[in-house]
């Protein structure tokens, strides 16, 4: 076949296959013999897909041999002038057609020959439908389980944050934060959302939304995943023949490395992602899965917790808080500098002046939930120390089932501080007497 050729002419793999085809078992033989009468129909295959299928066959019992796009290309190769960018975009395409069709398996980017048995169960596992929710579902419990399993976002030293975890509409476990992370993938509607929507809505949610990059195949690998389980699953395995039980085997090894490869190109596509955070498009050049998103989270909650950085000075225990109950009025620094918590104290009274205006009521609950929620995300026992700080100052007064509870109680930083104590107590504005009842009661 290569007499009549040039001295730059090679011999390709695959006509190797010509000197064994009459000493090859009929089965083998009639799936090469159908690829050929299909090509020859121009029935969605092309010749060159034939030599393909031949090489992959003569390849099939070589085990340390990668069947990938870039080793068959070289295989394939007939000419040392051969442009190989053209050929492997020319196998690519031959192996695209050939799976198409069932007569190859993809399995994490290498190929195979699949005889009629295995065509048999190809087809079928092809044809076995899957819920696209499942996939989804799956791929949150791997970016949430096993690539991002923080279920809190460490912001520094002091404060580490809640956040809600999505994949695209649906939530993973219970929701527990005021902020969340969302990933999308390609399957869903809000995929193709203008930029316009993305960025309101991260904003709006007050959430760091990755948009997965459609440049890696995770989703197809879990989908044939999913396929070949559910297919087993079916089937009374035991009753099939050896030869069939042995195709279910490597199918089942298949399933488990499809999954091991789809988290890999899950990170990809999260690096390779766009990012919206708390209202702008954000492009974040540098860094691995995990750093990304730690930065994106840093971001967000840069962007939500706009008052965090008003408490400067921190506690760390009830102690710390009874100091405060036991000492004299604190002074905030030079005023206006914001120093030892000035402005947050600040934040706290003027706010507890507005209630007192308006004749609302406000419990010690309703003072934690506030400034523990966005914008401040406050610790609740710097809130407590804040508080304490207002009594000792005798600027509010904390009143438990009608009475008054003076500084030194002991009870008082349970008051404070324990979730089923703060919605008992009212805090109110301490109101001073004025000069006409102080010279009334001296009289």
């Amino acid at each position: 076949k290569i007499q009549s050729k040039d001295e730059n002419a090679l011999v390709p793999f695959s006509q190797f296959y010509d000197t064994v085809h009459t000493f090859l078992e009929s089965p083998i033989r009639r799936v090469i013999d159908r690829c050929q009468n299909a090509a020859d129909k121009h029935d969605g295959l092309e010749q060159r897909d034939v030599s393909v299928l031949k090489l992959l066959y003569l390849i099939r019992y070589i085990d340390d041999f990668k069947a990938n796009i870039d080793n068959i290309a070289i295989l394939m190769i007939d000419d040392i002038r051969t442009d190989k960018i053209t050929l492997r975009r020319e196998v690519a395409e031959s192996l695209e057609r050939l799976e198409r069709q069932n007569y190859v398996a993809r399995n994490v980017g290498e190929y195979s020959f699949l005889t009629d048995e295995e065509q048999d169960i190809a087809i079928d596992i092809r044809n076995t439908s899957v819920d696209s929710a499942t996939i989804v579902q799956s791929i949150g419990l791997t970016i949430f389980n096993d690539i991002y399993p923080s279920k809190k976002f460490k912001y520094n030293k002091t404060y580490d944050f809640a956040y809600d975890q999505y994949i695209d509409e649906t939530l993973i476990g219970a929701a527990t934060g005021d902020v969340r992370l969302r990933f999308v993938t390609v399957v869903s509607d809000y995929y193709g959302a203008p930029d316009a929507k993305l960025i309101m809505d991260s904003q709006v949610n007050h959430e760091a939304i990755v948009l997965l990059s459609n440049d890696t195949q995770y989703f197809e690998e879990l989908e044939t995943a999913a396929k070949i389980r559910k297919y087993i699953k079916q089937k009374n395995v035991s009753q099939l023949s050896e030869s069939i039980q042995d195709i279910i085997r490597k199918r089942q090894s298949q399933a488990l490395a499809l999954e091991g490869s789809a988290k890999t190109q899950i990170e990809k596509a999260i690096v390779g992602g766009t990012f919206y955070i708390g209202g702008e498009k954000v492009e974040l050049k540098y860094g691995a899965v995990k750093e990304k998103l730690d930065e994106a989270l840093k971001q967000l909650v840069d962007s939500v917790y706009t008052k965090l950085n008003l408490i400067n000075t921190f506690c760390m225990s009830d102690a710390d808080v009874l100091t405060i109950l036991n000492s004299e009025p604190q002074l905030g620094g030079l005023a206006g500098m914001g120093s030892n918590n000035e402005y947050a104290l600040n934040e706290i009274s003027q706010w507890l002046e507005e209630r007192h205006m308006s004749h609302v009521p406000v419990s010690m609950g309703d003072l934690q939930r506030r400034y523990q929620a966005i914008p401040y995300g406050w610790k609740e026992i710097d809130i407590a120390a804040l508080v304490a700080r207002l009594i000792v100052a005798q600027k509010i007064e904390i009143r438990y089932g009608g009475t008054v509870i003076g500084k030194d109680d002991k009870n008082l930083v349970r008051y404070l501080r324990i979730r089923s104590e703060i919605d008992k107590e009212s805090v109110s504005r301490r109101i001073a007497p004025s000069e006409a009842d102080m010279k009334n009661t001296v009289k």
